[in-house]
């Protein structure tokens, strides 16, 4: 799993509810399937769309909150980490602080790739006008404030306890990305001011906003495929750093 690619659940967001427009799933692709499909030369609008549901800017600052405010809570609760805790007071947040620089570096390393997977996606499904429309809107202030928002009220706890549970070896499954885009998409609708509102449900009911309404559940799967993808990189970096952190507290009560 990679933390930080969950933020590809943002663009899964149903906020076409507030207009009225009935929620459509329509057939996902299974993930291996998106996953498997080459993708070629984006258009430049698709790439805004891609850039705008997963920029750097908002990628670094979803993963460091995630580290540094989501985290600490699903550690606290898994067994292994409180017995580390009780041997080492502190090193659960120790581990945090050697964690976070490496994910946030290795979900900076992965967003050309998952960018240009993202935009090929929307080129795929949606005609140049509803790109373009779709580009237009999420690069619009209001679109940049809604999401935003929606990064900053993202509750990842129920991913991580799975995760924490199955040693990360669990699959990130479509329909936790669903809910948690849905979780997440009325308290953000409710935090718009209305011009905000009035510029979201404009583009709610446009065919570019139907559109989308109607691709949630093949985004839900491409995000779910992005966010299940293994980093070996990184992972040994982190078991490298945590054992060196282990030895050194070890170290430090023999000499006690």
């Amino acid at each position: 799993m990679t933390i930080p690619s969950l933020l590809a659940v943002l663009a899964t967001l149903n906020f076409a509810q507030t207009s009225g427009v009935p929620a459509q799933t329509g057939g996902a692709q299974k993930t291996s399937e998106i996953a498997a499909v080459p993708a070629p030369t984006p258009s430049d609008n698709a790439m805004r769309i891609a850039k705008s549901l997963a920029g750097e800017e908002l990628v670094r600052a979803t993963t460091t909150r995630i580290v540094r405010d989501q985290m600490p809570k699903a550690l606290a609760n898994e067994p292994n980490f409180q017995k580390m805790e009780q041997a080492f007071p502190g090193i659960g947040k120790e581990f945090l602080s050697v964690v976070e620089p490496i994910a946030v570096a290795a979900a900076i390393k992965h967003l050309p790739i998952y960018q240009a997977n993202v935009a090929a996606f929307f080129d795929r499904r949606m005609s140049p006008s509803e790109v373009s429309a779709t580009a237009d809107f999420y690069s619009s202030p209001a679109g940049r404030h809604m999401m935003a928002l929606a990064a900053s009220g993202m509750n990842f706890d129920g991913m991580l306890k799975r995760q924490l549970e199955t040693g990360g070896k669990a699959d990130v499954l479509p329909s936790e990305i669903a809910s948690l885009a849905m979780a997440t998409a009325m308290p953000t609708v409710k935090q718009l001011d209305p011009s905000e509102l009035k510029a979201l449900m404009t583009f709610a009911v446009s065919p570019a906003g139907v559109k989308l309404n109607q691709m949630r559940g093949e985004i839900a799967a491409l995000a779910a495929a992005e966010s299940s993808r293994s980093d070996p990189a990184a992972e040994a970096q982190i078991a490298e750093a945590v054992q060196t952190l282990v030895k050194r507290r070890v170290s430090a009560e023999a000499k006690k």
